[in-house]
């Protein structure tokens, strides 16, 4: 066993460029949110979809979604030559601002247009909420902050990992938080999983998903150092699989973890569900380095581009989901898709996300750049 780990692993780093795997899996993450989001925006009745809704909305949104999501934000904090504790800290209050703007434009603004023409359409609770939810670019800054500030501390790897575990059990001891004040119940929301009688808006709670972004950073360090990728993911991606196998079928019968009625589950996510997401973010890595061997170079190099663009890509079909909401719940708010249109409609934001992202990122900024080195 020891001979087994000995020539898995190098002492010095050789894994230190771009990993296809981690490419192939925030290209997926993208893919998969946005057709995510077209189940939970667009209005339908929920279960029509059958198997197809239950395995993109139980399953992959939820073991191998967000939490995959951030555990690649993790990995790429340790991969980006911007790590230093100050550049990691401003780059987490300039997302943090970016969401700001985002649930602006794709929520508030809609909603104060609506009140304009049909006065009380949202209530100013309402507009407050939409302004200030907790979603993905929130706790990516928040996170990115603290990150900086542990670092700055000079706390290792597995110190971060150990205190971000501690967080996790606290979130998890009080998650479901009511407050009496419903305006702080939105602000305390974005460090603990809190509720209130209409649902919640804290979707991404610093204490409670903290330990993924955390545990993708110190996985990083060994992804670093891994000689033989394809027998490391044979095993662990393989032991993560079966963990997983247990974990659905002990959990759907029951409704426990991740399969509670209550989508409440996965946005306040617990540390014993976290665990099992990371044994997805091992199986996944695993799934898509095997892939990477037998996929054309256009796919993966298509699953590069994205992974770069994955910001921009987010916040463009995030505009649009936001406004489409926006206009079903005051123009048709009897209006119901049948699941194949939401697919249809998932399709088209989806290309037209990733056509707009590259159009700018990959167009005009380049252009924009080379005019600029041409007039320096």
């Amino acid at each position: 066993m020891k001979k087994f780990f000995k020539e898995m692993f190098s002492r010095e780093p050789l894994n230190i460029g771009r990993q296809i795997e981690v490419d192939i899996a925030k290209a997926i993450c993208i893919i998969g949110m946005i057709f995510v989001h077209a189940f939970e925006e667009i209005p339908y009745i929920v279960g029509s979809g059958g198997t197809g809704e239950f395995i993109l909305m139980r399953v992959g949104n939820t073991i191998f979604g967000a939490t995959l999501f951030m555990f690649c934000m993790g990995v790429g904090m340790s991969y980006t030559k911007k790590n230093s504790p100050n550049l990691i800290m401003i780059r987490g209050v300039t997302i943090f601002a970016v969401g700001l703007f985002l649930n602006f434009f794709r929520s508030v603004l809609g909603s104060l247009i609506a009140n304009a023409v049909h006065p009380g359409s949202y209530s100013t609770f309402n507009i407050f909420s939409q302004l200030l939810s907790n979603d993905i670019l929130f706790f990516a800054g928040l996170a990115m902050i603290l990150f900086g500030l542990l670092k700055k501390l000079k706390i290792p790897g597995w110190g971060i990992l150990l205190i971000s575990v501690v967080m996790s059990v606290l979130g998890t001891i009080f998650k479901g938080l009511q407050l009496e004040n419903f305006y702080a119940n939105v602000i305390v929301g974005w460090f603990i999983g809190t509720v209130y009688p209409n649902g919640t808006t804290s979707y991404f709670p610093l204490l409670n998903w903290f330990m993924l972004v955390a545990a993708g950073y110190c996985f990083a360090w060994i992804l670093k150092r891994i000689s033989k990728k394809g027998r490391f993911y044979m095993v662990f991606s393989t032991i993560s699989a079966i963990c997983i196998g247990l974990y659905i079928g002990l959990s759907v019968g029951p409704k426990f973890g991740y399969f509670q009625k209550s989508f409440t589950c996965t946005f306040h996510i617990t540390t014993l569900d976290a665990f099992v997401s990371l044994c997805g973010a091992i199986f996944a890595y695993g799934l898509f380095y095997g892939l990477s061997h037998i996929l054309p170079n256009l796919v993966l190099k298509g699953a590069t581009t994205m992974s770069k663009y994955i910001n921009t890509i987010y916040c463009i079909q995030w505009l649009i989901y936001g406004n489409l909401k926006t206009i079903f719940q005051v123009c048709t708010p009897d209006l119901v898709f049948e699941p194949w249109k939401l697919v249809l409609i998932a399709v088209g934001i989806l290309v037209f996300s990733v056509s707009v992202a590259w159009l700018y990122k990959g167009v005009i900024l380049k252009l924009f750049k080379k005019d600029k080195e041409v007039h320096a």
